[in-house]
C-alpha cells in the first residue's frame, strides 16, 4: 500500500479544491511543489543550525515581551539580530523593527 504525503512529487500537477457547500468545485492547477514555495518568506535563520534559528527566535520574543532582566540577550545573539536587522537598540532599549515582527507573526 502506497503512502500518501503531504507534499506532492516534483512536476507533479496539484488539485485545488474549494469547497462551497455541497458542491465542491475541482481545479487542477500548473503550480508545482518547488513554484509554491517560491512564494514563502525566505527564513532569515536558514544559516544556523535548528537549535540557534530556536534560540534566536525565543530571543525576539523575550525583546518583545521585554523580559531582558530574566533572560539578558547574548552579546553574539544581539550582534546576529542587529545584522539581520530584526532588532535595533534605541533610548528604551532593545526593540523589534517591522522584519523582527513580521517573522515572529509568521509574515
Amino acid at each position: 500500500m502506497r503512502r500518501r504525503t503531504p507534499f506532492p512529487e516534483p512536476g507533479a500537477q496539484l488539485r485545488i479544491i474549494s469547497g462551497a457547500g455541497r458542491r465542491a468545485a475541482e481545479h487542477k492547477s500548473n503550480l508545482t511543489k518547488a513554484s509554491s514555495l517560491k512564494r514563502m518568506p525566505e527564513d532569515p535563520f536558514a544559516q544556523f543550525s535548528l537549535e540557534k534559528a530556536i534560540g534566536l527566535r525565543w530571543t525576539l520574543r523575550d525583546i518583545q515581551a521585554r523580559r531582558l532582566k530574566m533572560s539578558p540577550v547574548s552579546d553574539e545573539d544581539l550582534k546576529i539580530l542587529t545584522e539581520l536587522g530584526l532588532v535595533e537598540a534605541r533610548d528604551e532599549g532593545l526593540v523589534l523593527t517591522q522584519a523582527g515582527i513580521a517573522i515572529l507573526n509568521g509574515a
